[in-house]
């Protein structure tokens, strides 16, 4: 993969991790610079390449899986909502996996 596979890139707002927009052009972390088709594609190259937005990501994954209230709004709601579910999902069990090889030395 190369630069251009990252592209549009994130115009950063201030983190706020209960208001989220995932309209194109909008400065925050979940929001492309430009439309893009296939937006889950673009978390995942995002994800990937860019420290800052997964540090973003997480951080609104953490206050989504604590049933924090978070403001949605954009396109693209359904998609980020499927995602944040999906990285809790995959976090919780690496982290019972690490507890239960812990608890049986």
């Amino acid at each position: 993969m190369n630069y251009a596979d990252i592209k549009p890139g994130i115009q950063y707002g201030q983190f706020n991790a209960y208001e989220i927009d995932t309209t194109p052009g909008v400065k925050c972390w979940a929001s492309p610079s430009e439309p893009v088709e296939r937006y889950t594609h673009w978390l995942r190259t995002q994800y990937g390449f860019n420290r800052v937005f997964a540090d973003r990501f997480d951080g609104a994954a953490m206050t989504f899986a604590r049933g924090g209230s978070i403001d949605f709004n954009g396109p693209h709601v359904q998609e980020l909502k499927d995602a944040l579910t999906k990285i809790t999902a995959n976090q919780t069990q690496a982290r019972l996996k690490k507890k239960k090889r812990k608890d049986s030395r």
